[in-house]
């Protein structure tokens, strides 16, 4: 097996995955990563300036929603 990897390790390097999704444009794809992102940051951010958590509860909430 060793062999046959140190033979094809130049190949191996060069592999790439190409993703195809139809009905939908890489934009559009952009975005919706983009909105799923910012919404994210902003539950953080209300969950950091919410002055009633704990720090405690605050690590473990954001641990949460990054699950």
């Amino acid at each position: 097996m060793e062999w046959t990897q140190q033979k094809l390790n130049h190949y191996l390097k060069r592999v790439r995955t190409v993703v195809e999704f139809e009905g939908i444009t890489g934009e559009e794809l952009d975005q919706v990563f983009r909105g799923e992102a910012m919404r994210r940051l902003q539950e953080i951010e209300t969950i950091v300036q919410n002055t009633d958590l704990t720090d405690r509860d605050k690590v473990a909430l954001i641990s949460g929603l990054l699950r």
